[in-house]
This record gives C-alpha cells, sequence and structure tokens, in this order.
C-alpha cells in the first residue's frame, strides 16, 4: 500500500474513461527521459565500481578490486590504499557509499521531477511502486539527516515496504543500522527499470488521452 504525506501527489482513482481524465504532461519525449534515467545509472556505476561495498574479511588489506557486478557491466578496477585497511575504516568508507546511493536517489529524483512524473502517480501503471518509494526515500535523504530512524513510524514504513517490495532479507539491512536498505543490485537496479517503466506506460496514457510531449 503506498504511503500518503504533505509532499506526496494526490493518487488517483481511475473510475472514469480514460478519455475523461487531464493527465500531467511530461516535459520531454519518453525516450529522452528514459536516457536520462540511463545516463544518472551509468554515473552511479562508474563511480560506485571504484567504490564498493567493503566486507570486515578485508580488514589488513591494501586493495579492493572491483566487485564482480560492475566488473560484469565494463566498469573494472582496482583501488589501492596507502595503509591496511581496519574494520573502522571499512565501516567509515560502507557509510560514505551509502551516501553516494543516496546521492544518486535524490539526483534521480529531480531529473523526475523536472520531467514533471510526479505531478500525479497513478497506481494502475507499471512501476508505480518504484516510482512512489523513489519519491519518499528523496524525502527522507532530502530532508532529515539521511540515516534510518526505526522509531519514526513514517520513515519504518519506508523501510519495511522496500523490504518487502524487493524482497529484501531483512538479517542483512538490521534496523540498528540505522541505514535505509538501498543496495545498488538489489534495490537501485529494478528501481530504476521500474522508473523508466512508468515513464513510457505514462506517455503512452497521454497519448491515448490525445495528448502530446512537447
Amino acid at each position: 500500500m503506498a504511503q500518503t504525506g504533505p509532499d506526496q501527489a494526490e493518487d488517483v482513482v481511475m473510475s472514469e474513461p480514460l478519455s475523461e481524465k487531464r493527465v500531467g504532461m511530461m516535459r520531454l519525449p519518453p525516450e529522452e527521459v528514459v536516457k536520462g534515467i540511463e545516463q544518472h545509472w551509468d554515473n552511479l556505476l562508474l563511480i560506485r565500481s571504484v567504490s564498493p561495498y567493503l566486507t570486515d574479511s578485508m580488514a589488513g588489506r591494501r586493495d579492493s578490486p572491483t566487485a564482480p557486478y560492475y566488473k560484469s557491466r565494463g566498469y573494472g578496477a582496482t583501488v589501492l590504499f596507502e595503509q591496511a585497511l581496519t574494520r573502522e575504516r571499512i565501516r567509515a568508507i560502507n557509510v560514505a557509499t551509502h551516501w553516494v546511493n543516496q546521492g544518486f536517489v535524490v539526483r534521480l529524483y529531480a531529473f523526475l521531477d523536472y520531467c514533471s512524473v510526479f505531478e500525479r502517480i497513478y497506481h494502475d501503471i507499471g512501476g508505480h511502486d518504484e516510482v512512489d518509494i523513489l519519491r519518499w526515500l528523496r524525502r527522507w535523504f532530502a530532508h532529515t539527516s539521511g540515516y534510518y530512524n526505526p522509531n519514526d513510524c513514517e520513515q519504518k514504513e519506508t523501510y519495511e515496504r522496500i523490504i518487502k517490495h524487493f524482497n529484501l532479507d531483512r538479517r542483512q539491512y538490521p534496523e540498528s543500522d540505522c541505514l535505509f536498505p538501498i543496495p545498488i543490485d538489489r534495490v537501485l537496479a529494478p528501481l530504476v527499470e521500474g522508473c523508466k517503466r512508468y515513464v513510457v506506460a505514462l506517455c503512452s496514457r497521454q497519448t491515448q488521452n490525445g495528448q502530446q510531449v512537447d
């Protein structure tokens, strides 16, 4: 079930014929919006390929090879540290890379907002869940400290929604870490694909209604 809030667009119940509905216009053609989404995604993969998630088992090492996820997509690299990694340093690096993921969410939201995707979210269009989750994550990342507060009922609802929608093992993302679960492969990648599906479907609806995108 979608969350509601003061900065969330009103849900639309499609009870009237499509021809009688006014659908918000996207600022750009769908292929340009999709291209823009993919450019944002490529930028994230590039920067994260040289700042991958580190495990405690890497303590004592001075090198960090690119994770297979990035290497298989053409972003292979090896990072060399001047000093051997400690568990404290690993923790700090992982928090920083989570911050990079947060920045991607905020930038992607800003781009789609510029394209007028968020005027209204239609919950009968494929990809609406990912678009709605993106909007709520941006709210927490842009208007709070960015850390997950399990005592905030709305933040907890967002956390639980991510766990359920993306079929995550909550044991891998304990609430005590105070970080929203936004791994690249399990959350951000399908979130991006969902946003692309939504953009294409939204444009199709606009076309059905006789509207055109500038």
